[in-house]
């Protein structure tokens, strides 16, 4: 899968996660193999990237189109983190604030042999 225009590239580190590959692509979000460096374990890292109201800079910040998608764009964020704090309470997820790409996204991380959650996107808003 060749998905690198825009996505964070192989080596990228998030905080202390570093990007291996990416597993997948959505219409809201990118799924990435990444490697915990303080554990030495994989995990699969979520980041919300809903590429209908943004796109990723030079600098790898995600950035709305245009300033009326800004407000869609936030609203978005803050129900991946919401779900991702709801899956955290039933599965092996760290959700949230903790763990976010510099600047304007966020970010879910399944440890362990559960790189997938199959409650994701079962919460109704």
């Amino acid at each position: 899968m060749d998905f690198s225009h825009d996505t964070l590239p192989t080596g990228f580190m998030l905080q202390w996660y570093r990007i291996e590959e990416v597993l997948g692509r959505g219409g809201f979000g990118v799924t990435y193999l990444a490697t915990d460096v303080n554990l030495d374990t994989y995990v699969a890292i979520k980041e919300y990237y809903p590429v209908d109201l943004a796109f990723r800079d030079t600098e790898s910040v995600i950035q709305p189109r245009s300033s009326s998608m800004g407000k869609g764009l936030s609203w978005g964020r803050t129900r991946f983190i919401n779900e991702a704090k709801l899956l955290a309470r039933v599965k092996s997820l760290e959700a949230g604030e903790d763990v976010k790409p510099p600047k304007a996204t966020a970010s879910a991380v399944v440890k362990g042999n559960e790189l997938f959650v199959p409650l994701v996107g079962a919460v109704d808003f």
